[in-house]
C-alpha cells in the first residue's frame, strides 16, 4: 500500500492539485490499489519534468 494523494503532496511539497494534474496527464502511474508508490512516481515526475518550466528555477527579471 502507498501514499495517498494528499500524503504524497505533502511529501513533495507541492498542492494536491498538482498531483492530480500529474495523474491525469499520466505523468505518474497509480498502484493497482489506487495509492501512490513514492519512488516510483518520484522517478517518473522527475523524468517527465522540463526543469526550464519549474518556477524555482526561472530567473527573476
Amino acid at each position: 500500500m502507498g501514499l495517498t494523494r494528499r500524503a504524497y503532496a505533502a511529501l513533495r511539497e507541492v498542492q494536491t492539485r498538482a498531483v492530480h494534474k500529474v495523474i491525469a496527464t499520466g505523468r505518474i502511474t497509480l498502484e493497482a490499489d489506487g495509492t501512490i508508490d513514492a519512488a516510483k512516481a518520484d522517478a517518473m515526475w522527475d523524468a517527465s519534468t522540463d526543469p526550464a518550466k519549474q518556477l524555482a528555477l526561472m530567473p527573476t527579471p
